[in-house]
């Protein structure tokens, strides 16, 4: 039994220190950018590259093989936020790469 509550309360404290880092560090959720229509993507520069539609390709009819693609600048409306992470979620061919800058 007071290994048990020992092990409990070692757990509230470890939950409750977390919770202080958080509210002294002032650490919070960063924000992200969702791309639903092709009108949203195309404010970006684009660069041997194109939208087709579906996600942002090399463009073929130049037979490129590297290009970039630079978004419009994303604001959060908001002059203390802070952009700490960037989450690439597709697929890469073979042979090629893709860089965050």
């Amino acid at each position: 039994m007071k290994k048990e509550v020992s092990v409990s309360v070692f757990a509230v404290l470890i939950v409750a220190a977390a919770i202080l880092t958080v509210y002294y560090l002032n650490v919070g959720p960063t924000g992200f950018v969702v791309f639903n229509q092709a009108s949203d993507i195309s404010n970006g520069t684009y660069s041997n590259t194109l939208y087709d539609g579906s996600a942002v390709v090399l463009n073929s009819s130049v037979n490129a093989t590297s290009g970039t693609y630079t978004s419009e600048v994303l604001n959060a409306n908001n002059n203390s936020a802070s952009w700490n992470n960037l989450t690439w979620n597709g697929n890469v061919s073979a042979n090629s790469s893709l860089e965050f800058f």
